[in-house]
C-alpha cells in the first residue's frame, strides 16, 4: 500500500510540473515588468507551498498556498483594472484608500481580496465553482481557528492526507491555466489536453481514498476541534464524512468498470506519453485493489449474515 501511495503522489507531482510548465510558457507574452514580478512571485510561492505539503508541513504549506492564490488574484486583477496596478505600485496605497473612504463609503480598496474577487469573477464567470471552492478552503486557515488545530493534528500524527491537499493545491495552477485560455493566451486544443489532467487527479484521489487511505485519522482529528463547544458542528461534519465515504464507495463499486474505462479512454487521448504510461499502470493497480476490497466486503457480509 505504501508503494501505491508513493506512485499516486508521483503522478500528482508529474501533473503539477506539467501545469506549471505550461503556465511558464505564457510568461513570454507578458511584457509589463510589474506583472512579470508578480508572475514569478506566484510560481515561487506556489512551489514552496507544494513542497511543504509534500513534506508534511501542512499548516504552513496551506497558509503559503493561500498567499500564492492571492498573488494569482493580484496578477489577474492588474490585467483587468488599471487601478489595481496603480495602487500596488504606491507606498501609501492604504492611506489613499482611507482618504477616499472619508469622502465616500463606497470607495473601493483596489488591493483587497474582496475587490479582486469581485472583478475576477465578473469577467471570468466560468471559473466560479473552482475559484470559490479553493478560496473557501484556504480561508479557513488564514487565521488561527480550530481548522488549523485540526490540520496540526494531522501533521503531528502523520495522518495520510497528503494526496487530499495536493489535489487541493493543484486547483490553483489549473485555475491559472483556465483564465489564460479565456484570455486567448493558450489555444483551445492545448487547454483541452491539459485540463484532462485536472479530471484525472480527482479520479486518482477518489480511487486512492477508497482503496488505500486510512480514514480513521480523519475521524480521530475531531477530538482536537473543541468538541464541547462545536459538538453539533463536529457531529454534522462526521456524518457528512461518513456519508461521503459510503457514497463514494458505492458509486465506485457500482461503476468501477465504467470508471476504469473512462479513465483509460481519457488517458489514451493525452499526448504526454510518459505521464500517460505511469497513470495507466497506476490505474490498473488501484482498480485491482478496489476489486479485491469489494470481494472481501462481500465475503465478510455473507459470513455475518450466515
Amino acid at each position: 500500500m505504501k508503494l501505491i501511495r508513493e506512485n499516486v503522489i508521483d503522478a500528482f507531482n508529474d501533473i503539477n510540473i506539467l501545469f506549471l510548465y505550461n503556465i511558464k510558457l505564457v510568461k513570454e507574452s507578458v511584457k509589463d515588468l510589474v506583472e512579470i514580478e508578480i508572475f514569478n512571485d506566484f510560481i515561487e510561492t506556489y512551489n514552496r507551498a507544494y513542497r511543504m505539503i509534500l513534506n508534511n508541513k501542512m499548516v504552513d504549506g496551506v497558509v503559503i498556498l493561500r498567499s500564492s492564490f492571492e498573488l494569482m488574484m493580484l496578477f489577474f486583477g492588474m490585467r483587468i483594472d488599471k487601478n489595481v496596478k496603480a495602487e500596488y505600485c504606491r507606498e501609501d496605497s492604504y492611506e489613499r484608500y482611507m482618504e477616499r473612504r472619508k469622502n465616500s463609503k463606497k470607495a473601493k480598496d483596489y488591493l483587497s481580496p474582496s475587490y479582486l474577487r469581485s472583478i475576477i469573477l465578473k469577467k471570468y464567470q466560468n471559473i466560479e465553482f473552482d475559484y470559490m471552492k479553493i478560496y473557501s478552503a484556504l480561508s479557513k486557515y488564514a487565521h488561527p481557528t480550530f481548522y488549523r488545530n485540526e490540520l496540526r493534528y494531522h501533521e503531528r500524527e502523520k495522518t495520510d492526507i497528503t494526496i487530499m491537499y495536493l489535489n487541493l493545491a493543484n486547483i490553483i495552477p489549473n485555475l491559472f491555466l483556465e483564465v489564460l485560455y479565456e484570455e486567448g493566451l493558450i489555444k483551445k486544443d492545448k487547454y483541452d489536453d491539459i485540463s484532462m489532467f485536472r479530471y484525472i487527479l480527482d479520479r486518482l484521489m477518489t480511487l486512492y481514498m477508497v482503496t488505500g487511505m486510512d480514514r480513521k485519522g480523519l475521524v480521530e482529528s475531531k477530538k482536537y476541534t473543541y468538541p464541547e463547544i462545536n459538538k453539533e458542528i463536529n457531529k454534522k461534519q462526521l456524518n457528512e464524512l461518513k456519508d461521503n465515504a459510503i457514497k463514494t464507495e458505492n458509486i465506485i463499486q457500482e461503476y468501477r468498470k465504467d470508471l476504469k474505462r473512462e479513465l483509460y479512454n481519457t488517458l489514451l487521448k493525452v499526448e504526454y506519453s510518459e505521464i500517460k504510461n505511469k497513470l495507466l499502470k497506476l490505474g490498473i493497480w488501484l482498480c485491482l485493489l478496489l476489486y479485491f476490497e469489494v470481494i472481501l466486503v462481500w465475503y465478510y457480509e455473507r459470513r455475518k449474515n450466515g
